[in-house]
């Protein structure tokens, strides 16, 4: 009688963290966020927000080296895809709207790692677009991210 109690407890509690799936996102993420994320004076979509821990790892002629660092990664949907070079920079805003901190992403900054990536997804309706985002928090302090209530991207 004791085995088939165990056995049935067993039963339960995989059937029931079978039914509690988690994303892949959802498993591996740091910490949720909430900024209001700006490409240049139009605000974004946003739709999915996360900071998150992530190797870096830099090769060059000589050698390389990895080490983690903390990336800001977002998703959103429409709206016009963000263009970056060597000038790009985000600037982080507190909610009273004064500049408290900036850093380049542009992508020829990559010798300190704090490009911005993306990729680009089209599903079959062209009318349709979701735009997925990763910057590298590196070079930002914590404490500008706890003062922190909106990002922009520019040039």
């Amino acid at each position: 009688m004791l085995n088939r109690g165990i056995l049935l407890f067993c039963a339960c509690v995989l059937f029931i963290g079978a039914g509690r799936t988690q994303s892949i996102s959802e498993q591996l993420k740091q910490a949720d966020c909430q900024f209001e994320i700006y490409y240049e004076d139009q605000k974004l979509d946003v739709i999915k927000q996360m900071i998150t821990k992530r190797a870096v790892h830099y090769q060059d002629t000589e050698g390389g080296y990895a080490y983690e660092t903390y990336f800001l990664e977002w998703v959103y949907e429409n709206g016009h895809e963000i263009k970056d070079d060597s000038q790009t920079q985000a600037h982080f805003y507190t909610s009273q709207n004064q500049k408290i901190h900036s850093i380049r992403i542009g992508w020829s900054d990559y010798l300190s790692h704090e490009y911005l990536r993306k990729k680009n997804q089209s599903p079959k309706n062209n009318n349709f677009k979701r735009y997925y985002y990763s910057i590298s928090l590196e070079k930002v302090p914590v404490f500008v991210l706890d003062d922190t209530f909106k990002i922009v991207i520019s040039k």
